[in-house]
């Protein structure tokens, strides 16, 4: 009774309102099928069908159904604007060290580090590489200009660890160094 009343009375809201006949008898055939538990499956799974088909259309391809779901209720968006906004050039402003390091003979800087722990290179003059890593080479040789040393091994950077770790030789030493995030590195 319930399903059928609400569906009448969407159906008499869109007639006021102008839209056509047709429109107003599937919208309410869809309100009496989706207040009854048995056709609410059924309702729903059509609705996502026909809004990821809606979005296939603008260039947005759905893998999954309840992908559609889970973006019709999102209430804010964040993306990053990198080309458009910061034209695609990053640099470092400032380098600071976030703990204390106790002193020892060969002591090295974090771009000393953050130079060690990079895979740009230098093609033609030109430097090629990940942006941030090309920021970070730019700062380290303007800074301190390029260390002599050897890479014996490489462990990239992975998501799960959180940081990129190297172990260079430097006049007959070898060193492991780590550049990363901080709450991956410190606890090391």
């Amino acid at each position: 009774m319930i399903a059928g009343t609400t569906g009448i009375f969407f159906f008499l809201i869109g007639y006021l309102i102008g839209r056509t006949f047709w429109e107003n008898f599937l919208f309410a055939i869809g309100i009496i099928l989706a207040n009854v538990p048995e056709g609410l499956l059924p309702t729903v799974t059509l609705s996502l069908a026909m809004g990821s088909q809606r979005m296939a259309k603008r260039n947005a391809l759905i893998k999954t159904l309840t992908s559609v779901e889970t973006l019709g209720s999102v209430t804010v968006i964040c993306t990053d604007k990198t080309g458009t906004l910061t034209q695609n050039r990053m640099a470092v402003a400032k380098v600071e060290n976030i703990c204390e390091v106790k002193p020892q003979p060969e002591r090295f800087s974090s771009l000393d580090i953050a130079l060690a722990c990079n895979n740009t290179k230098e093609v033609e003059g030109e430097l090629k590489g990940e942006p941030t890593e090309v920021a970070l080479y730019k700062a380290a040789t303007e800074s301190r200009g390029h260390i002599e040393n050897i890479r014996l091994r490489e462990f990239p950077f992975d998501p799960e660890r959180k940081r990129m770790s190297v172990i260079i030789r430097i006049k007959d030493k070898d060193y492991v160094m780590v550049k990363g995030a901080p709450e991956s590195i410190l606890p090391i």
